[in-house]
């Protein structure tokens, strides 16, 4: 094999391994990117169900507490009725 040969030989298997490992590189940033992506989208997910999951609850309280505010009011309403009752039973 002439000089020559030999140098475009080298030439070819070092290209053919700088194009493997640049292959290998850009495989690797997407599925890197792929990881993260998959992974973001799994916190998000994660986070706009608890964000949902706060305001169910926050409506439950708010109805719970409209409700039991709507009932006190209600009784204390019978209260000054039957006070109101029994005051003008003693006058």
């Amino acid at each position: 094999m002439t000089y020559r040969e030999l140098m475009e030989k080298q030439t070819k298997e070092t290209s053919i391994a700088i194009d493997k490992q640049t292959f290998d590189i850009v495989a690797s940033q997407q599925a890197l990117a792929q990881t993260f992506e998959t992974g973001f989208d799994r916190i998000n997910g994660t986070l706009n169900m608890s964000f949902s999951e706060v305001s169910n609850r926050l409506g439950y309280m708010t109805t719970t507490f409209s409700s039991g505010l709507g009932g006190l009011l209600i009784a204390l309403n019978e209260c000054q009725t039957i006070s109101a009752n029994v005051w003008i039973t003693h006058i």
